[in-house]
């Protein structure tokens, strides 16, 4: 959950500076998928844990952290281009 928290402002500064003319709605769906991945992460973790120990779903977790680090890498890399292809999407200049 902290991990969660703490990754919103970033994201929520490079939303509105990125895609201004929608940056309301796109604020939002943002917050909605942080409360979801909060949520889904409350709720399975225990079964999770009970399920496979502790040892074997911090592994798990582990994994998944990885990957998305590395997700953030690609976009890293990606990010300008990725974010002028999409500034030109119809969605995004009708604001």
């Amino acid at each position: 959950m902290v991990l969660t928290l703490s990754t919103c402002s970033p994201v929520n500064g490079l939303v509105v500076d990125s895609y201004f003319p929608v940056a309301f709605e796109a604020l939002v769906a943002v917050n909605a998928v942080k409360q979801l991945f909060a949520f889904g992460f409350s709720y399975g973790v225990v079964p999770w844990v009970t399920r496979n120990g502790f040892i074997g779903a911090f592994g798990a977790m582990a994994g998944i952290q990885a990957a998305v680090t590395l997700l953030g890498l690609v976009l890293w890399y990606f990010g300008k281009r990725l974010r002028h292809i999409s500034g030109g999407w119809k969605v995004i200049l009708t604001g």
